[in-house]
């Protein structure tokens, strides 16, 4: 997800990705999702006491359901990654199989954010508008900059440095065979910055003519709704086999370094899988969703 749009949904999913993805305060972000996510939007708007009280109000209902229907998913499918990624060999069935339950994670948080959204955006007045899409243009900006310098080497470079600190994160430092693995998948990936840019200037100019109507309560839902949950159909259809190939190929090297760990580098990864287990009935615990 660009973080134009991360932006546009007020920042309220930020939680679901900390809680995912924060090292050790894991469990201590969750209990403070509320506060630092309040942070992060005041970064981008400023909003007034009724406002700031109903994004508490919505954060805190949210992650209330979140606790109480998909973090259980959760768990089940951190069950099943434990079960498959302690066998010997894995197939890419089985990573897709993964892949699936995630996306329809993702799928079911979209979904569940278009009324909290549809709610708080339909309250901003037209000079916290201006003040929302002037810092996100900003941000945007800083990207298109950044994009301009980068060569192609550079691009492959940060591929490979990318996941190799994620594999350093879960299994412990990648070999010389796994760095190579990886350095040939990263130079294997095609490119789709172009029309990734495309994709998310076709979103904010129409988020930006969603705000725009936001005082048309039917047609203002419709088209937050359409934005939240359905985003892939403003893409060019011409990223579709691109993405695929890229899935592909990222599977296969999966597959293979899966097969090149040593017992050391399973051993961490299963302690890690099962930590992220704990944290979530944490997490759980936190909002009373765990079962007694």
């Amino acid at each position: 997800m660009r973080k134009s749009r991360v932006v546009s949904y007020l920042v309220i999913l930020t939680c679901v990705v900390f809680v995912m993805s924060a090292c050790s305060s894991r469990q201590l972000g969750y209990r403070y999702a509320e506060q630092l996510i309040s942070w992060q939007v005041g970064r981008y708007v400023t909003l007034d006491s009724e406002q700031r009280t109903l994004l508490r109000e919505e954060l805190d209902s949210f992650l209330q359901w979140h606790a109480e229907n998909e973090m259980p998913e959760y768990l089940l499918a951190l069950h099943h990654i434990y079960r498959d990624a302690n066998r010997s060999e894995i197939t890419e069935d089985d990573l897709y199989h993964h892949a699936q339950m995630m996306g329809k994670f993702w799928l079911s948080a979209r979904t569940a954010l278009v009324q909290p959204s549809i709610r708080l955006l339909s309250t901003l007045t037209d000079d916290q508008v201006d003040e929302l899409f002037s810092a996100i243009e900003e941000r945007r900006q800083e990207r298109r900059e950044e994009a301009r310098e980068r060569t192609q080497e550079d691009i492959y470079e940060m591929r490979q440095d990318s996941m190799e600190s994620q594999v350093r994160d879960f299994m412990g430092r990648p070999n010389r065979g796994q760095r190579e693995l990886i350095g040939a998948w990263s130079r294997q990936l095609k490119s789709v910055g172009p029309m990734w840019t495309e994709y998310n200037d076709r979103w904010f100019e129409e988020f930006r003519a969603a705000m725009d109507a936001r005082h048309d309560t039917e047609r203002f839902a419709q088209r937050i709704e359409a934005l939240w949950v359905e985003p892939e159909v403003l893409r060019n259809p011409e990223m579709d086999p691109i993405l695929q190939a890229n899935t592909e190929a990222t599977m296969a090297m999966m597959v293979q370094l899966h097969g090149s760990m040593t017992d050391r580098q399973r051993q961490r990864l299963m302690r890690n899988i099962d930590g992220y287990r704990r944290d979530i009935m944490g997490m759980m615990r936190q909002r009373g969703a765990l079962p007694q």
